[in-house]
């Protein structure tokens, strides 16, 4: 329950920032199922997979991108805040969500 009390004490661009994330991460997991190997956000706008709108956060808050590894065999999503003293936010090929406070995150950060 602690993670949910977080959650609605955010505002509303940090909402929006992790929103992008989970959808990014769920769209990623459905081309790799389709098509064996992850892509990015681009050629996933052109595949159908993800709303060429995307993301839809605030850039004037957070900044959000994917890269994947050479092999397209993982990938991470990043939520990066224009003020960098604020959370950021990653979401992986594990599909997990962490945070970490005035640094980009990796795998050992808390999970959100």
């Amino acid at each position: 329950m602690p993670a949910l009390a977080k959650q609605r004490a955010l505002p509303r661009a940090e909402v929006g920032a992790i929103q992008d994330l989970r959808l990014a991460a769920a769209v990623e997991l459905a081309y790799f199922s389709a098509n064996g190997r992850y892509a990015n956000p681009e050629d996933l706008k052109k595949a159908g997979f993800l709303d060429p709108a995307w993301p839809r956060s605030d850039a004037g808050t957070y900044r959000v991108g994917c890269t994947m590894d050479e092999q397209a065999r993982g990938f991470a999503c990043y939520a990066a805040p224009v003020h960098p003293e604020a959370t950021h936010y990653l979401v992986d090929s594990t599909q997990v969500v962490r945070y970490a406070q005035g640094r980009r995150p990796d795998r050992g950060s808390p999970v959100f």
